[in-house]
């Protein structure tokens, strides 16, 4: 088993440095770059030792071990000027997740060089699908997952669109207080445009901690810490960590912070659980463009029970 186990990480890193030196042109975004939990992005993005669930769907696949409930949850985020980013995903035990997201990024003017007349939409559309698992007997610390994902884009009827493969590990130690994580997102080709334009797959590699206080029978509060280093395609590397506290199992409180892009940007957020009912709350204000942009993203989930 040790053996599968070190020869699925080999693979996982030869497809993934086979990808990064030969594909060529630039690199594209795809509709799940902007985050689909705002329990993650409270916590500056560090998702690769963050726990599982629903929402590990759209990380570390790894997690969707953890699924044992059926569940169903959405995300929406208010981006620049008109744009928006919608997400939904359902969860269904033992392991499974399926999702899609929409990017709508407004309407684009024409022009005499690109467009003959009138005004278009300019959106992307995601569509995701995973499983994760713990393996059996002395390996049950250590869970795998694998999700595959579809993404389309539409430049104003000038479309485009390809797949990828997100692979993921984990394992939990100190009685499942520390998680060690890693994943490699968007393995796949490049996306080729009707213009004969194409753009790399935006491949990142991400490895992480996460520690959680244990619960206790009498216990007001708990908290915990998670901290990632990412490699995206084409940024340098950088930091993402960040920390909650929960109060009474009830009430989540978080904070963070990420490197991307060269810029530190302080991330903060809250989070209410309560009768399989989940609320999740982030706000970042990021610079783009030299310009400073307030974003405040909101996730909802419901628990639908266990379907047995």
């Amino acid at each position: 088993m040790r053996k599968h186990i070190l020869m699925a990480g080999l693979l996982v890193v030869g497809l993934a440095t086979s990808a990064w030196a030969t594909t060529p042109g630039t690199v594209a975004s795809d509709p799940f770059d902007l985050g689909t939990s705002a329990a993650i992005s409270a916590m500056g993005g560090a998702s690769a030792a963050a726990p599982g669930g629903l929402w590990a769907l759209g990380y570390n696949p790894a997690g969707l071990a953890d699924i044992n409930e059926r569940r169903i949850g959405g995300t929406y985020l208010k981006w620049i000027e008109n744009s928006s980013v919608a997400y939904g995903a359902v969860a269904l035990p033992p392991g499974f997740a399926v999702g899609a997201v929409g990017f709508d990024q407004g309407s684009i003017t024409p022009s005499d060089e690109f467009f003959q007349s009138g005004s278009d939409r300019v959106s992307d559309f995601g569509a995701i699908a995973g499983y994760g698992t713990k393996l059996p007997e002395k390996w049950s610390k250590v869970s795998l997952g694998i999700s595959g994902q579809y993404w389309q884009k539409n430049y104003a009827g000038i479309k485009a669109s390809t797949f990828a493969v997100n692979l993921g590990g984990r394992y939990m130690a100190m009685e499942d207080q520390l998680t060690v994580g890693a994943y490699v997102q968007n393995l796949g080709p490049s996306i080729k445009f009707e213009t004969s334009e194409e753009d790399k797959q935006p491949m990142t590699m991400a490895g992480g901690l996460g520690w959680m206080m244990k619960k206790a029978d009498s216990q007001m509060a708990r908290f915990g810490v998670m901290a990632d280093v990412v490699k995206p395609l084409d940024q340098d590397v950088y930091l993402a960590a960040g920390g909650q506290v929960i109060l009474q199992d009830i009430l989540s409180l978080r904070a963070g912070v990420s490197t991307a892009n060269k810029e530190t940007t302080p991330t903060f957020g809250v989070g209410v659980m309560y009768k399989g009912f989940g609320f999740d709350y982030s706000f970042a204000n990021i610079k783009l463009m030299d310009e400073s942009l307030a974003t405040h993203r909101m996730s909802i989930s419901f628990g639908l029970g266990s379907g047995q």
